[in-house]
């Protein structure tokens, strides 16, 4: 539970402040083999965002780490301040460390911010809506 969710959720939060609905822009990078498949997404967002007249627009990118070697096409598009008036929120269910890929964008934030979301337990969860879950042991659970 949790990180798209909460994407979802922020996409629903942001649709009310923008004046285009088309500044919000978000796309699950599961299916997508490489930095070019995702470059060539990105692009196409910057055209549409171009030809909106979008001046600051919200990029969410979930499940960013699938493609092999994503952080290239990302790096290369905040190098060349493709970002610059953007905000850019990049998932990863996977840990950067463990795919060796650990690109953390020194100097390319701007005010930006690392945050890591850790998975929330079922339990902890369903208390955010006040539901309360006896908990034990396997003894308790049997009975």
């Amino acid at each position: 539970m949790g990180k798209s969710t909460a994407l979802i959720l922020l996409i629903k939060e942001l649709l009310d402040k923008v004046d285009n609905q088309r500044a919000i822009f978000y796309f699950s990078c599961d299916k997508l083999v490489d930095y070019k498949e995702l470059d060539d997404i990105l692009s196409a967002y910057l055209r549409l965002k171009e030809r909106e007249k979008i001046r600051t627009s919200y990029i969410l990118l979930d499940e960013v780490t699938f493609p092999k070697e994503w952080y290239r096409a990302i790096k290369l598009r905040i190098d060349r301040g493709d970002f610059k008036n953007d905000v850019l929120i990049l998932t990863s269910s996977l840990s950067m460390k463990a795919k060796v890929e650990i690109e953390k964008f020194p100097g390319r934030r701007g005010k930006g911010k690392i945050l890591v979301m850790y998975p929330l337990p079922f339990s902890e969860y369903v208390k955010l809506f006040g539901v309360h879950i006896p908990q034990g042991d396997l003894d308790f659970a049997i009975k």
